[in-house]
């Protein structure tokens, strides 16, 4: 099944300096049918404009994955870290017994977009850590490519969970094959472009589903794409 979740139906905040689209209930948007989705508990599209950003705050039990889509974004925490994520670059933090951290926008100029993730860990108590690292899109040119993984998987960033990332760099007319392993949630969202999902669902920047009991799935680049493809458990 291929639950869709068009772009327009997400909620929506703008508050001048952010313009962010919820998949899930976050902030003022509440939507009782979209709490979660296996540990999968944020998923935030966020475009920040220059300068601006989240001041320092504090997180707890959560495993933070943030995607750089476009522009720069000074990051820092309370320990005195600070250092920058560009366009291609992916960091994941461990929240474990608790961070505090900040993320602004590094331009004078142009805004930035990431997409903000969060998923419950498996174990709590952890230690707070951090890793980041950058993807060329070479790497991911019309297949997917573990970026994020809880399995050790070689060049990915390691995640407290029984979950794996996979991004695509999808060129027109050219196609993909996903195979959703028994008892697993596929999450599934088009970062920019145009596609089709089993040649019937039609999907454009944005837009994102929830798949269970599917076997297979292909999705067939109508122009160039970015693909953004989440394996979950189901708890």
């Amino acid at each position: 099944m291929i639950d869709v979740i068009r772009s327009e139906d997400m909620g929506k905040a703008d508050f001048g300096w952010l313009q962010s689209k919820s998949v899930f209930s976050f902030g003022v948007y509440y939507n009782p049918d979209r709490i979660k989705f296996g540990p999968l508990r944020v998923f935030n599209d966020d475009i920040i404009q220059p300068n601006e950003g989240f001041g320092l705050h504090p997180h707890r039990e959560m495993e933070i994955v943030t995607i750089m889509i476009e522009g720069t974004a000074r990051h820092g925490d309370s320990q005195g870290d600070v250092h920058l994520i560009h366009a291609g670059e992916i960091q994941r933090i461990s929240a474990g017994t608790g961070i505090e951290h900040f993320n602004y926008n590094d331009s004078d100029i142009h805004p930035l977009r990431l997409l903000q993730i969060w998923l419950f860990p498996n174990q709590s108590g952890l230690t707070p850590s951090w890793e980041q690292r950058k993807f060329e899109p070479e790497s991911m040119q019309n297949l997917l490519l573990p970026v994020v993984s809880g399995a050790s998987l070689e060049n990915t960033l390691y995640i407290n969970q029984d979950t794996t990332f996979y991004m695509s760099v999808l060129e027109a007319n050219h196609s993909l094959s996903y195979e959703q392993k028994p008892e697993r949630l596929t999450y599934f969202f088009l970062i920019d472009g145009k596609v089709l999902l089993n040649q019937e669902s039609f999907f454009q920047r944005s837009d994102a589903a929830w798949i269970t009991n599917l076997d297979h799935l292909t999705i067939d680049a109508i122009e160039d794409a970015r693909i953004l493809i989440i394996d979950l458990p189901q708890s």
